[in-house]
């Protein structure tokens, strides 16, 4: 924090920082994967990777190249119709 006050919030009284890129992005699909796979033991690798685009929140202003299915919403591809 000390070195890039520029990317520190405050938020609920705890300072944190806003990071971003594939290193971020990769610990947190994984994550969102291992609760999709153990609410849905059964599903594929495929089933499991619709679900998360298709329960995926779109980006406004953003192209696909940048946004891609959207930003990641682990509940709503647990709603998403199987």
């Amino acid at each position: 924090m000390k070195n890039h006050p520029e990317l520190v919030v405050e938020a609920g009284g705890r300072r944190r920082l806003i990071l971003s890129g594939t290193s971020q992005a990769a610990a947190t699909v994984a994550g969102a994967l291992a609760q999709l796979k153990q609410a849905m033991p059964t599903a594929t690798p495929l089933n499991l990777r619709a679900r998360l685009q298709a329960g995926s929140q779109p980006m406004t202003g953003v192209g696909l190249v940048v946004g891609g299915a959207g930003s990641l919403n682990v509940i709503g591809s647990l709603l998403a119709p199987r």
